[in-house]
């Protein structure tokens, strides 16, 4: 019986081994999908998206090493995007469609393999390339681009880890937009002479280690002039892609965007008077070291979030040239008291800033009053920790002040109408907020920091005659303190000058009054004595 015990307990023992064994071959990191499986599960048209990511979640969250199914055909945009621990990729014969994102941010992909009975892609020097347009489609941060691809296709590179340098060999003519987006490990370019097409915007955003930047001299569609260490475009002389490193040329008429959008190297901004007219969408975001912006004569338009997130910028010098800063637009324009007026924040998140100028003689923008806040006509666009609210204010845009912490007190003067949306939002210290006209200030829910305690701890102050109205506003009323102001009185008041002046020429006529009695008193006496 003893034995009958041992032999059962030793099979089971050793079928638990087998289990275990065969458990741990199935979660290997690397991964073939049975296809007569997929069969059964899908029937009909395929999910392709839901398909591509059942897949993964059959294996685990973050597979190292992926191979397609056999009757698999297309792989869906983000099927395997922002999948870190991705490293090889294996592409079976039946593949035929591959979005643009499917594969982006795999930031640690290093092997692209193709089967070689694959009609439609085929791999090369760690390259995913489709064959019918020579276009590379994605790369990794071992590839060496191979003779014969025209075309880097959108987002081939985005967000490669291990990318230090690039070369394109002879014969690409296009680069196309964000495909080397976010590889922050990128220092040197290198663009032949056979480039005809760089997609504007943001092909090299966001490579915070770039240093060197280089065009072939004879490449009729792009410069590097001067040792600039830019990709000019040579024809309309707009600077597409900078670097930490880059020296603006004085020919260059543009700043492009995405431009140098994050060089978080780049400490100065130096721009050479009467070059620049025009500063891009995002041209310089996400500079984390820039410290001062002082725009030059010659600089017309700053587009939308040009400076967005530069967040130790404590100056801003605005130069008498600048017309447009921000897009413009209104809404709901019904009558002055419906006029709100929205701007798209140029200094968006710039929220070290401490000073603002406005050359004098701009005659589009000031800063009037030493306010530092940039004001167009009666419009506040942008604000900054010590600015002030200057009279003639009607309007405060959004995000003029947006995260600006060191704000303990507002005082808004008697023009002011409206206050935009996040205009104050996330101001969260502000201890005491004044308003001195006898009308309600039209604000809206999100204009200050959405947090009860903000409502709490602030103090509101307003005319004796506006309390009531202020408490039994629908916004205004959130805050618990709402008091009158605190009017001091002067020393010496009109009424009390004109009682001092009356009193005056009272009491000088009551002393003329005396002396021509006494005169005429001595006369008498003086008479009598003759």
């Amino acid at each position: 019986m003893k034995r009958i015990i041992i032999i059962c307990v030793s099979l089971f023992c050793l079928a638990l081994v087998i289990c275990i064994v065969l458990g741990i071959s199935h979660s290997s990191s690397v991964f073939h999908h049975n296809a007569s499986k997929l069969t059964e599960e899908y029937t009909g048209e395929y999910d392709y998206f839901y398909h591509s990511r059942k897949m993964l979640k059959d294996v685990q969250e973050s597979p190292t090493e992926f191979v397609t199914p056999d009757d698999l055909t297309k792989i869906e945009e983000n099927t395997f995007g922002n999948y870190n621990e991705l490293r090889k990729i294996y592409i079976s014969r039946n593949i035929r469609n591959i979005d643009a994102k499917a594969f982006i941010h795999c930031n640690n992909l290093d092997s692209i393999i193709v089967d070689s009975r694959n009609k439609y892609y085929i791999s090369r020097g760690n390259c995913l390339i489709e064959k019918s347009t020579n276009t590379l489609v994605v790369g990794s941060k071992n590839s060496i681009i191979p003779k014969g691809v025209t075309t880097i296709g959108k987002y081939a590179f985005s967000g490669c880890r291990g990318l230090k340098d690039i070369e394109f060999p002879e014969g690409v003519t296009a680069i196309q937009s964000s495909c080397f987006d976010r590889c922050k490990d990128l220092a040197s370019i290198k663009i032949p002479k056979s480039v005809e097409r760089i997609d504007s915007g943001n092909v090299f955003s966001q490579c915070a280690n770039l240093k060197s930047i280089t065009v072939d001299k004879d490449n009729q569609f792009y410069d590097s002039r001067d040792n600039c260490n830019c990709i000019i475009s040579t024809h309309d002389n707009t600077i597409i892609t900078g670097c930490n490193n880059s020296i603006v040329p004085k020919s260059a008429k543009a700043i492009g965007k995405n431009a140098f959008r994050g060089c978080t190297k780049l400490s100065q901004l130096n721009i050479p008077a009467n070059s620049v007219k025009e500063i891009g969408i995002n041209a310089f975001a996400d500079c984390s070291a820039l410290k001062r912006i002082m725009l030059p004569d010659g600089v017309k338009e700053i587009k939308p979030l040009a400076f967005a997130n530069c967040r130790s910028v404590k100056e801003v010098f605005i130069s008498k040239s600048v017309e447009r800063i921000g897009i413009e637009y209104i809404i709901g324009l019904q009558g002055l008291a419906n006029h709100e007026v929205a701007m798209r924040d140029v200094f968006l998140n710039c929220d070290s800033i401490k000073s603002i100028v406005v050359d004098k003689r701009n005659p589009h923008f000031n800063s009037r009053e030493n306010c530092n806040c940039i004001i167009k006509g009666n419009l506040l666009i942008r604000g900054c920790n010590n600015s002030s609210i200057p009279e003639g204010v009607e309007y405060i845009s959004p995000n003029a002040f947006r995260n600006c912490n060191d704000i303990l007190t507002l005082i808004f003067p008697k023009s002011l109408r409206s206050i935009s949306g996040h205009a104050f939002y996330n101001c969260s210290n502000i201890r005491k907020i004044e308003c001195k006209g006898n009308r309600i200030i039209e604000i809206y829910n999100d204009t200050f920091v959405p947090d009860l305690f903000f409502y709490k701890k602030c103090y509101l102050f307003v005319p004796q005659n506006m309390i009531r109205k202020y408490r039994e506003h629908e916004l205004w009323g959130h805050f618990e303190h709402i008091e009158s102001i605190k009017v001091s009185k002067p020393l010496f008041t009109r009424e009390l000058l004109i009682n001092i002046a009356s009193t005056g020429m009272i009491l000088l006529l009551a002393v003329i009054i005396v002396i021509r009695l006494i005169r005429g008193r001595r006369e008498k006496i003086i008479y009598r004595r003759k």
